[in-house]
C-alpha cells in the first residue's frame, strides 16, 4: 500500500494522464523490488529475482508498456567514449575483494574465483578451436582487461593481447583427467590477459572442450555469452548477440557517479546502523583445522515433482525458493558453527539500467549483501527471516556488502572477522 491507503495500481490510474510519472513511477517500484527492466529489439524485456515480479507489478508493466518502454529509451545515463576505451578505471567493490582473496597472506585465501566448463563438441579440431578463441578474445573488451592490486583495470587492443595456446589431451591416454585436474584450479595472472585458458580433449565419450575463466573478468552471465560465442565461431557460425555500443569501463564510470546519489547515502546509513547484526566471528570446523585451497564440487538434484514440493512449500510460507534453500542453508551452518547465527554473503547480479545495451555488456556485475538468519522458532519463522534478509539486500543493494564487512573489520577489529560463508541463488526463471 501506498500514501494514502491507496494500492499501487490505485495511483498508477490516477497518474494516467501523465506518461512520464506513471512510468518512472513503475520503473522505481520495479528496481526497488529488484526487478531489471529494459528494451531490446523492440521489445520489453525484465529479469526478476524469485517472488519480485508481483501480479500487481506485472500488472501495471503490462497496462503501460509503452509509456515505460519510451521511458527506458530515454533513460540513456552512459555516453559511449570510444576514445578513451584503452584508458585505466576503477576496480568494482567485487573485484577489489577477488584480488584480495588471491593473495597468500589473507586467511583462506591463495586461490581465484573462477568458472571452470566441459562442452561437449562434435569433433576435435585443434586449429579451428585456436581461431575461435582468438576471435572470441577480440570480440570481448572483457578479455583483454589487466586487472591491477593497486585498484585500476585496462583493457588493451586485440593486437597486444597474446591469446595463449589451447592445451591438447587430444590422443592422450588420460588426457581429459589430466586437463581437468590442471585447469579446474587455475590461477591466472592478473596482469596479463586474457585471464581464461582453453582445453581440448578426445579419450572416451566424445571430445570436449575446457574452458576456464576467472571471474575478475565476468559474472556468470558474461562467462555463459564468451563460452557461447566461443562455441560458435569454433562451429564456424556467427554469434547469436551483438557487440554492446556501451562499453564495461562507460557503465563503471557511470555507475559510479549514480552511486554518490541519495539513494546510496541512505542505504550507506541503513547498513552503518546494522553493523552490530555482523559483528559475530564465523567460527565452523576446519578439516585438519586449516584452511585448504582446493574445492571440491558437490551436486545434488530435486527431481521436477521435488522442486514442485519445494515451491509449494514456499508458497505456503509466503516467501520464495530462494528463501527457503537459505533458510535451509542457515540452520546446517547453526548446526556446525560455535554461533547459532552467523552472517552469509549473498551474491546478487546488479546491472543498473543506466543504458538500453547494458544486458549486453560482458563484465563482472556482481555485488553482495549481508544477512544473519535468527534460527528461533519454526520453519516458517527462520524463512520469513531469510526471505526478510533477501529483501533487505535488494532494498540497499546501492551499498555493497563488500564495504559492509570493510565496516565490521574497521569497527571491530581484523581478527576473526571472516565471511567464509556464501549463498548464491539462480533458481528464480527467465521471463
Amino acid at each position: 500500500m501506498l500514501q494514502g491507503g491507496r494500492s499501487q495500481n490505485e495511483r498508477w490510474k490516477m497518474d494516467r494522464t501523465h506518461s512520464k510519472i506513471v512510468a518512472e513511477a513503475i520503473i522505481s517500484e520495479a528496481r526497488r523490488a529488484g526487478v531489471v527492466l529494459w528494451v531490446e529489439g523492440g521489445k520489453l524485456k525484465y529479469r526478476a529475482p524469485e517472488g519480485a515480479m508481483t501480479a500487481e507489478l506485472k500488472g501495471a508493466i503490462k497496462q503501460h508498456r509503452e509509456e515505460v518502454m519510451d521511458r527506458l529509451s530515454k533513460d540513456k545515463k552512459i555516453e559511449p567514449n570510444p576514445e578513451d576505451r584503452w584508458l585505466p578505471f576503477p576496480l568494482t567493490d567485487i573485484q577489489s575483494s577477488y584480488l584480495l582473496g588471491r593473495g597468500v597472506h589473507v586467511e583462506g585465501g591463495g586461490v581465484a574465483c573462477h568458472a571452470y566448463c566441459e562442452i561437449p563438441v562434435d569433433e576435435a579440431n585443434l586449429m579451428q578451436l585456436q581461431l575461435a578463441f582468438a576471435k572470441t578474445v577480440e570480440r570481448h573488451d572483457a578479455l583483454r582487461t589487466a586487472f591491477d592490486e593497486s585498484g585500476y583495470q585496462q583493457v588493451s587492443p586485440f593486437e597486444s593481447v597474446t591469446v595463449p595456446s589451447v592445451l591438447s589431451g587430444c590422443g592422450e591416454a588420460h588426457g581429459r583427467g589430466d586437463l581437468r585436474a590442471l585447469m579446474s584450479h587455475t590461477i591466472h595472472d592478473n596482469r596479463i590477459p586474457p585471464l581464461m585458458s582453453v582445453g581440448l580433449s578426445s579419450d572416451g565419450g566424445g571430445p570436449i572442450v575446457h574452458v576456464s575463466v576467472d571471474f575478475l573478468v565476468a559474472d556468470w552471465s558474461g562467462i555463459t555469452r564468451i563460452i557461447d560465442d566461443l562455441i560458435s565461431y569454433y562451429k564456424g557460425q556467427k554469434p547469436s548477440l551483438r557487440v554492446p555500443e556501451v562499453t564495461f569501463r562507460d557503465y563503471v564510470l557511470a555507475a559510479q557517479s549514480y552511486d554518490e546519489g541519495d539513494k546510496a547515502k541512505k542505504d550507506k546509513e541503513y547498513w552503518d546502523g546494522r553493523l552490530a547484526d555482523f559483528s559475530e566471528a564465523c567460527s565452523a570446523p576446519l578439516l585438519d583445522g586449516k584452511w585448504g585451497s582446493r574445492f571440491t564440487r558437490l551436486h545434488f538434484e530435486l527431481s521436477e515433482s521435488e522442486w514442485l514440493s519445494l515451491e509449494s512449500l514456499a508458497r505456503s510460507l509466503s516467501v520464495s525458493a530462494s528463501a527457503v534453500i537459505l533458510a535451509a542453508y542457515s540452520r546446517v551452518i547453526a548446526e556446525w558453527s560455535e554461533f547459532s547465527e552467523s552472517p552469509i554473503v549473498v551474491t546478487l547480479f546488479d546491472r543498473l539500467p543506466l543504458h538500453e545495451d547494458v544486458p549486453l555488456i560482458v563484465g563482472d556485475f556482481t555485488s553482495t549483501g549481508l544477512v544473519v538468519v535468527s534460527q528461533d522458532g519454526s520453519l516458517r519463522s527462520v524463512a520469513a527471516s531469510a526471505f526478510s534478509g533477501l529483501v533487505a539486500i535488494l532494498s540497499h543493494r546501492s551499498y555493497s556488502g563488500v564495504r559492509v564487512m570493510r565496516g565490521v573489520t574497521q569497527k571491530y577489529g581484523v581478527n576473526s572477522r571472516r565471511f567464509p560463508f556464501v549463498f548464491t541463488s539462480a533458481v528464480s526463471r527467465e521471463r
